[in-house]
């Protein structure tokens, strides 16, 4: 049962850690078209 327990903990994990990245590359990819725009 702990060996399911921590799979399940190691697949939430990585899902929120892609989220993460996700919401990063969004962000960088905003600020680098706003900064485009400035110049």
């Amino acid at each position: 049962m702990e060996k399911v327990k921590q799979n399940i903990c190691i697949k939430e994990s990585r899902i929120i850690v892609e989220e993460r990245i996700e919401k990063m590359k969004r962000i960088f990819t905003q600020l680098i078209e706003e900064t485009d725009n400035i110049f």
